[in-house]
C-alpha cells in the first residue's frame, strides 16, 4: 500500500511538471506573437497575445511589460500607459534594462497628451462642432471623455439631419431623419406631425386632380402614405370610367389613350377588340377613297398599337402600291409644258412647218403651214408617181391634249388648195402624159393625229382630208 501511493504522488509531480513545461512553451510562442504584431502595426493583436500570456502565467514580467506599453502608446491609451508603467518599474527596481529609457519617455509624453487631450475637452465642449468632435475622437480614442464628445456628436448630427429635413420640406426627407434616429429622438414627434401634414396635402390633391398622374403620383411618392388603399381603388374607379368613355366615344384615339394609360389594364381585351374593329373600318374607307397616306399611317399603327396580321400586312401593300401610283402621276403631271416646232410634210409637199404647245393639265394650241413648190407649176420627175399626181397645200389650227405621257392627241381644221393630175396613157414619168388635172381650188381641210414627244424630240403623224381624199401628213422636230 505504501508503495502504491508512492508511485501515485510520483505520477502526479510527473503530469504537473509537464503540464507546466507546456504552459511555459505556449506563453513563449503568444510572447513571439506579440512582437511580431507590434513590428507589423498591430497593436491590438499584441495586446490579445499580452492578454494570453498573462492568463497562462498568471502575471506579467520584465519582457512582457515594455511590450503591452508600447502596444497602448500606439492605440493612444494615455491612461493605461500611467496605470502600467508603475507595474515595469516595480519588476526593474535597479532600472537595468535597455527599455527603462523609452518606457520613462513614454510616460512623460502621456502625461503631455492626457493634459492637452484635457485641454481640448473643455475647448471642444464650450464650441462644440462635429469636425472638432471627430478631430477629438480620432487623436483620443481612449480618452475617459470620448464617450462624452460621441454624445455631443450625435446630438450635433442630429440637430443638423433636422434642419436639412425642414429646408427640403419633403415626405422623403422627414422619413430620411426617422429612419436615421429612433421614436426617442429630439425632433421625431415634429417629423411624423410632418410627414402627416404633406401626406394629407398630397391625397387631398391628387382626389381633386382625379387623373391616372395624380393617382399615380402619390403611389410612387408616398410608398408609406395612410391613403394608399383609398387612392388604389379611386385609381381603380378611374380607370372603368375612362374604358366606358374610350368604347361609348368608339375613336381610334380614344381606345389607344386606354392602353397608353393601363397596358396591363383590367379592360384590355375588350379594347383592342374594338380598336381591331374601328382600324378595319378606317382602313378600309381611306383604300375607298383611294387616300393611301392615311391608309398607310393607320396600318404602321395598328402595327405599333397591336400584333400585326395578315389583313394589315395586305393592306400595307395596297397602301404602299396605291402611293407609288400617286407618284408616278404626279410625277409625269409635273412635267414641264412643251413648245414644239417641227418640219413638216406629206406627199408631194415637201415645204412645211408646225408649231404650238403640249401641255401636261390643260389643252394647247398648234398651227400648221404645208405647201407644195409647183402647186401651179410644172411637174418635175420627183413628183410623179403612178397613174396620178397630188399637189396640195394648207393651213390649219388646232388643239392638243395629252393622252398619257409621252403621247398627245391633236386635231384640227382650216383651208387648203389641190391641184390632181391625171395620166391619160399607158407610159409613165412622161410631163405630158399628166396633161390632164383637176383644180380642187380652196376648200375646207380637217385633220387629227398624234405627236410622240420624248425629252426634246418630237415626231407626228395626221390624216388630212382634202375634198379628192385622204393625206398624211408627217413632223419632226424639237420641242422646249
Amino acid at each position: 500500500m505504501k508503495y502504491a501511493y508512492i508511485t501515485f504522488t510520483l505520477l502526479i509531480i510527473c503530469f504537473l511538471n509537464v503540464n507546466a513545461q507546456n504552459s511555459q512553451q505556449t506563453a513563449i510562442q503568444y510572447y513571439r506573437n506579440a512582437k511580431e504584431a507590434l513590428q507589423n502595426n498591430e497593436p491590438q493583436k499584441c495586446l490579445s497575445n499580452i492578454d494570453n500570456i498573462i492568463g497562462i502565467l498568471g502575471k506579467t514580467n520584465i519582457k512582457v511589460q515594455p511590450l503591452k506599453i508600447r502596444a497602448l502608446y500606439q492605440i493612444k491609451d494615455y491612461q493605461s500607459i500611467i496605470n502600467e508603467v508603475p507595474n515595469y518599474l516595480a519588476l526593474n527596481p535597479d532600472k537595468k534594462w535597455a527599455e527603462y529609457a523609452e518606457i520613462i519617455n513614454i510616460q512623460k509624453q502621456s502625461e503631455i497628451k492626457l493634459k492637452q487631450e484635457k485641454r481640448d475637452y473643455q475647448v471642444l465642449y464650450k464650441n462644440a462642432t462635429i469636425n472638432l468632435c471627430e478631430n477629438f475622437i480620432s487623436n483620443y480614442p481612449k480618452s475617459i471623455y470620448t464617450d462624452k464628445v460621441k454624445n455631443i456628436k450625435y446630438d450635433l448630427e442630429e440637430d443638423k439631419a433636422w434642419e436639412a429635413a425642414k429646408y427640403a420640406n419633403t415626405i422623403n426627407s422627414y422619413y430620411k431623419y426617422v429612419d436615421a434616429y429612433d421614436d426617442q429622438s429630439k425632433y421625431y414627434n415634429a417629423a411624423m406631425n410632418a410627414i402627416d401634414q404633406l401626406d394629407k396635402e398630397a391625397y387631398n390633391s391628387a382626389v381633386k386632380t382625379h387623373s391616372l398622374f395624380s393617382y399615380n403620383y402619390y403611389l410612387d411618392k408616398y410608398s408609406r402614405g395612410k391613403y394608399r388603399e383609398d387612392i388604389q381603388s379611386r385609381k381603380s374607379l378611374l380607370e372603368e370610367d375612362i374604358f366606358y368613355h374610350s368604347v361609348e366615344n368608339g375613336s381610334v384615339s380614344k381606345l389607344k389613350s386606354y392602353l397608353s394609360k393601363y397596358p396591363e389594364g383590367r379592360y384590355l381585351a375588350q379594347v383592342k377588340e374594338q380598336l381591331d374593329q374601328k382600324y378595319h373600318t378606317e382602313i378600309d374607307k381611306s383604300v375607298s377613297l383611294a387616300n393611301f397616306q392615311e391608309c398607310k399611317d393607320l396600318c404602321l399603327d395598328y402595327q405599333n398599337t397591336l400584333e400585326s396580321n395578315a389583313y394589315n400586312q395586305n393592306m400595307l401593300k395596297k397602301a404602299n402600291l396605291g402611293l407609288k401610283k400617286q407618284a408616278n402621276k404626279k410625277k409625269r403631271d409635273s412635267y414641264p409644258n412643251k413648245f414644239l416646232a417641227d418640219y413638216t410634210w406629206m406627199q408631194n409637199c415637201n415645204l412645211g412647218i408646225s408649231m404650238g404647245s403640249l401641255k401636261n393639265k390643260n389643252i394647247g394650241y398648234y398651227y400648221s403651214i404645208v405647201g407644195s413648190d409647183n402647186l401651179y407649176g410644172e411637174l418635175s420627175e420627183d413628183d410623179i408617181d403612178g397613174d396620178k399626181v397630188r399637189l396640195n397645200s394648207n393651213f390649219t389650227l388646232g388643239l392638243t391634249k395629252k393622252l398619257f405621257r409621252p403621247f398627245w392627241l391633236v386635231a384640227g381644221a382650216g383651208v387648203g388648195a389641190s391641184n390632181v393630175y391625171f395620166n391619160t396613157s399607158d407610159e409613165n414619168f412622161s410631163q405630158e402624159e399628166y396633161d390632164e388635172y383637176e383644180d380642187l381650188g380652196a376648200q375646207f381641210v380637217w385633220e387629227y393625229g398624234a405627236v410622240v414627244s420624248i425629252k426634246f424630240i418630237n415626231v407626228s403623224v395626221k390624216r388630212i382630208k382634202y375634198a379628192h381624199g385622204w393625206e398624211n401628213v408627217y413632223s419632226v422636230g424639237f420641242s422646249l
